[in-house]
């Protein structure tokens, strides 16, 4: 018989978590036609636009590693906790960062992005960590084994969409370049970015396929999110905590909850399983909403020994 593992969750974290992990102005430009394809490298900015030309609106800002120094330790700042002009504190120097902050000093030197506009700068950051170029290939196996370290794709050219994704929206805040990672499906992320005045898609692990489309930034940002939400799994969940409650509030008995969770379980399994009857359930003290195999439970049970629960 599956056994009830009970994690510690609350709804809504449950929801997010089985959407995978998710990631300015709402115009949108004249649609662009299905066939496009942004590839760097290509001149589009018949279709993109330029935009803006940095130096033109930030003329105070000079040094091509402001953004650099603003948002990471420099290898003397090393781990310190500093805070930057924004009230927020600077990327600490581990994690890989002494092989990627001189990546990054020489990505920033590399062309005269402060007298480029958006688009030079986001071609520029696409083609240094994007799939398909400067050596970068898509590899599952690292992006799922070596997640946590900073700047995989920079580093070692190895990655898949999470991090072509975050890495793309990171090198281009580097830039000054408004260009943010999100979840728009199940399994994959892509980067919203700012050309001008408008938000377009694009996808740094598809090799530029699927990029090109202006959107309304809010509206795609939260899409997938919004779809999940609305989905069969979502509204299931949700029923699941009002049954929750409704137990909690004595609408309904444990019994009658439990056998809504595990319909097919008899009253010997469940109770086997919880380590205790219904009626001693029903006696604990109420708890934070936790999660019982996907569904959630309005007590505090732990998972231990002995085929047992205890409870804490």
């Amino acid at each position: 018989m599956k056994r009830l593992t009970i994690l510690c969750a609350a709804l809504t974290a449950a929801m997010f978590m089985n959407m995978s992990a998710y990631a300015g102005t709402s115009e949108v430009a004249a649609e662009v036609s299905a066939d496009t394809v942004c590839l760097p490298g290509a001149d589009l900015t018949d279709v993109m636009g330029s935009g803006f030309i940095f130096s033109d609106q930030h003329p105070e800002i000079t040094d091509p590693e402001y953004y650099l120094k603003e948002w990471y330790n420099s290898p003397e700042e090393r781990e310190q906790s500093i805070l930057n002009a924004h009230g927020e504190y600077k990327t600490p120097y581990n994690n890989y960062m002494d092989e990627a902050y001189p990546l990054l000093q020489e990505f920033l030197h590399s062309f005269d992005w402060i007298h480029a506009d958006e688009y030079t700068r986001y071609q520029k950051a696409f083609e240094r960590v994007g799939a398909a170029y400067h050596g970068n290939v898509y590899d599952a196996d690292a992006g799922y084994n070596r997640s946590k370290e900073r700047w995989l794709v920079l580093r070692t050219g190895h990655g898949m969409c999470e991090q072509f994704s975050n890495e793309l929206a990171e090198l281009c805040k580097l830039v000054g370049v408004r260009c943010e990672a999100y979840q728009s499906s199940t399994y994959h992320k892509r980067c919203l970015v700012q050309i001008g005045e408008i938000w377009y898609v694009v996808d740094p692990t598809n090799n530029g396929v699927k990029n090109c489309k202006a959107v309304d930034y809010a509206a795609e940002r939260d899409r997938y999110k919004n779809e999940y939400f609305a989905s069969e799994e979502a509204q299931k969940l949700q029923e699941q905590l009002d049954m929750g409650e409704k137990a909690q509030k004595g609408e309904i008995t444990w019994r009658e909850y439990f056998h809504y969770l595990f319909p097919d379980y008899t009253d010997e399994q469940i109770q086997s399983q919880l380590g205790m009857s219904y009626e001693e359930y029903g006696n604990l003290s109420p708890s934070v909403p936790i999660q019982t195999s996907g569904y959630p439970v309005v007590r505090n049970l732990h998972p231990v020994e002995n085929d047992k629960l205890i409870v804490r």
